[in-house]
């Protein structure tokens, strides 16, 4: 006797958080390039901090049938709470921070949800960020940490020749762009909301390292 059983694999969910301040301007360009995403299985989340240039209601008029939650702060919260509250309100299985004047390629998720998916060992997430206004300059490639205890941002101004067209670990993503998985974020109880802004990705990426976690770019 012969049977066909039909197996659905299911493509795990992506939260894309997104953390805005009086960005009304940019995320029109920032939520296309979320809807011209390949990856299909996503939710997306902004967090407002306080802004007042009519953000709320853009986000409300323009994208309220897209954008899954909208999490409204009276005040400027900072990076790391208001990327902690997008993530105490997301769904998925992984978690993807965005900056507000980010574009995204169409196969960003897509890539990065298949180097996760091929890498369990690793929890971290860095993709290839290029500057706006010269897309032929990196911004970064991931950060490292060097022999005097600072960080730097790999690659940066560098002419992007495809030098770092490959798969490798690094230190730590950029806050800008990265893929977190949600049970390194709950291991390490999410971003330390002390750093309201820049400290806060090194301070995470060391912590998840100490815990066993690893990061690819």
């Amino acid at each position: 006797i012969y049977t066909e059983v039909n197996i659905i694999v299911q493509n795990p969910l992506v939260s894309v958080i997104i953390l805005t301040w009086n960005g009304k301007d940019l995320l029109q360009e920032c939520l296309s390039t979320l809807a011209s995403q390949t990856y299909p299985e996503k939710e997306v989340i902004v967090v407002d901090n306080g802004s007042t240039d009519g953000t709320i209601q853009f986000l409300r008029e323009r994208w309220g049938s897209q954008v899954s939650r909208i999490i409204e702060n009276p005040v400027n919260v900072g990076f790391a709470k208001g990327n902690n509250q997008g993530i105490h309100a997301s769904r998925g299985d992984y978690i993807a921070i965005l900056n507000n004047d980010t574009k995204a390629d169409p196969l960003w998720l897509e890539e990065l949800v298949r180097a996760a998916e091929s890498h369990p060992e690793a929890g971290m997430f860095a993709c290839k960020i290029l500057l706006a206004h010269d897309p032929t300059l990196l911004d970064n490639v991931g950060h490292l940490l060097y022999p005097d205890g600072l960080n730097f941002s790999r690659g940066r101004m560098e002419k992007d020749l495809g030098q770092y067209d490959r798969e490798e670990e690094v230190f730590f993503p950029s806050g800008a762009a990265a893929l977190f998985r949600r049970v390194l974020l709950e291991d390490i109880q999410g971003f330390d909301e002390d750093f309201f802004i820049y400290g806060d990705e090194p301070d995470l990426g060391l912590r998840a390292w100490l815990r066993g976690w690893s990061c690819l770019y």
